[in-house]
């Protein structure tokens, strides 16, 4: 008999899609131990519009994607997540009050059985999804054509050698006390070891503050920036998976873009430190431990 699970889906795109990729290894791990299961989505965290109730810029955007979703009921979802009604929600605020539960690094026991339920988390690692690779690169594929600037700037990037796509995430990040924006010294680091692999390297920025990177990047003449009025900031990252290799900040978005590169040659630059005011043992599976990516 074939159990039916539930998955929240909150955050960005970029944890969207962590997120949705667990849930296709749930499937695909289940299969394997003998098991049926199907995924369905908790999206109760966003409005009627798809944005996040809180005030913040993310919005649910995975239908931009080739994602095979299919929306929980939300009383089916509020079952799912307080079994015991009230009682649940009492015990997960005080857990999480005084113990913040680690979603993030790879746990291989929670593609094992007996599967849950409902599951809420981040699941920040290729670990996770790394066997069904192909089936993955299939689901992200965007769904909608680019418009006419999209389609022009993805067309220079495919045709560059030289390539090199740069993301500086500052929007939400700036004064945030959970969240650090990438600074000068990381992006000089990466842009010397970059520049040490790729000389004579094109940099093409992309940005959710393009005009403050313009102002204060201190990058080279020559540099293309991408971002503009005129590009969605999904077309931006369909755009970044033509760029040949990728500087990426502490962002799932732009980590998105550079894994969904099929250059076999790619490299990718990323911070030592995911974060630095979270425990840093939880992201230690976020970056790929294989040749094509690097840190500074």
């Amino acid at each position: 008999m074939q159990k039916t699970v539930i998955v929240k889906l909150k955050g960005g795109m970029g944890n969207q899609m962590f997120q949705y990729a667990f849930s296709r290894a749930l499937i695909a791990a289940a299969k394997k131990h003998g098991e049926a299961i199907s995924v369905e989505y908790d999206i109760t965290g966003y409005g009627e519009h798809g944005r996040v109730k809180k005030d913040t810029l993310r919005t649910f955007d995975l239908q931009k994607l080739s994602c095979e979703i299919v929306i929980a009921d939300e009383y089916v979802a509020l079952a799912a997540r307080n079994p015991f009604g009230v009682i649940s929600k009492i015990i997960r605020r005080i857990i999480t009050k005084f113990f913040t539960p680690d979603t993030v690094r790879y746990d291989e026991t929670l593609l094992m059985p007996p599967y849950k339920n409902y599951y809420e988390g981040y699941w920040q690692s290729e670990k996770y999804f790394k066997n069904i690779e192909q089936e993955i690169r299939q689901h992200f594929t965007f769904r909608e054509p680019l418009g006419p600037v999209a389609q022009a700037m993805k067309e220079k990037i495919e045709n560059d050698p030289h390539a090199v796509g740069i993301f500086f995430r500052r929007t939400d990040y700036v004064g945030h006390s959970d969240l650090d924006v990438c600074d000068d010294t990381y992006y000089s680091r990466a842009l010397a070891k970059m520049r040490e692999l790729v000389p004579n390297m094109h940099l093409y920025v992309m940005s959710d503050d393009i005009e403050w990177v313009k102002q204060n990047g201190n990058l080279p003449e020559g540099t293309t920036y991408v971002s503009s009025p005129s590009i969605s900031y999904i077309e931006e990252m369909e755009i970044s998976t033509a760029c040949k290799h990728h500087i990426i900040p502490n962002s799932t978005f732009a980590w998105w873009g550079a894994w969904l590169n099929t250059n076999p040659d790619k490299i990718s630059i990323a911070p030592k430190l995911w974060s630095k005011k979270t425990n840093t043992t939880w992201y230690k599976d976020i970056i790929p431990k294989t040749k094509n990516w690097l840190r500074a």
